[in-house]
């Protein structure tokens, strides 16, 4: 069984299906005959962030701010009906629709994802979560922001994309992208949609020595949703994670 509901995701009975966290929660999918799909804004926090928790560099004490820019397809058929109301998106230069510009939510910083961001990424102290609407109908870009400061020891950013690109090494649907090097960005602007109808994750690393920050993009229907639980699907039965996947 596969849920893909809040329900079970922090329940220890039920086994956290993201199989990038590391070899033992691969196997214990492998193994497990119930399943919890992660959550989209989850998904990219945790792929962002675990690894360098379990590298031991960024401390699990540390106080953690994030935003993720979203389409509106992860709100359910009522907001994208919003959305997708005659002209709803539709507008002249010279306008300004409210509908038009990014909508923060979840301002009571009590967000049904931070759970299991916590939990996964073992840390002590709840993030700072503020999850971002966008007027498009899918793609989202999760942002960590890391303070040189709080880290264990002396890394930039090129140390935090080196210690990403390690864990996620052979994966097939977890890319790191190279410091420096920007094949995701169009015009100097990231591109949340660059994932789109694929089951990939793609993390890039900005800044400096002493500010930094971890983007993840996916899909949030892809990889934040029916792509992982297809590819949970396949390690479960036995088969090659991609078959059905792109």
């Amino acid at each position: 069984m596969i849920d893909a509901s809040t329900a079970h995701r922090v329940n220890p009975d039920w086994t956290y299906g993201m199989p990038e966290l590391s070899a033992a929660q691969r196997e214990a999918i492998a193994k497990s005959k119930r399943i919890a799909n992660p959550g989209c804004h989850a998904s990219g926090f945790i792929l962002g962030v675990h690894p360098l928790v379990a590298a031991g560099i960024l401390p699990k004490s540390a106080n953690l701010a994030a935003y993720s820019i979203t389409g509106y397809s992860g709100g359910g058929k009522k907001l994208i009906a919003e959305y997708e109301e005659a002209a709803a998106l539709s507008h002249a230069a010279s306008e300004s629709k409210a509908i038009m510009a990014p909508a923060p939510y979840a301002l009571a910083l009590a967000h049904k994802h931070l759970p299991e961001m916590k939990k996964y990424c073992e840390l002590e102290n709840t993030p700072f979560f503020n999850p971002v609407l966008g007027p498009y109908y899918k793609g989202m870009a999760v942002t960590v922001a890391i303070f040189a400061n709080e880290l264990t020891k002396k890394v930039g950013p090129e140390g935090l994309t080196e210690i990403l690109a390690k864990h996620y090494e052979g994966s097939k649907f977890v890319k790191v992208m190279p410091f420096e090097q920007a094949p995701v960005l169009f015009n100097g602007r990231l591109d949340a949609t660059v994932c789109n109808d694929t089951n990939n994750a793609r993390i890039q690393v900005f800044g400096n020595e002493n500010v930094m920050q971890v983007t993840t993009i996916i899909d949030n229907l892809g990889k934040g949703a029916s792509g992982a639980a297809i590819q949970n699907m396949n390690i479960a039965l036995g088969l090659d994670e991609t078959i059905g996947l792109v």
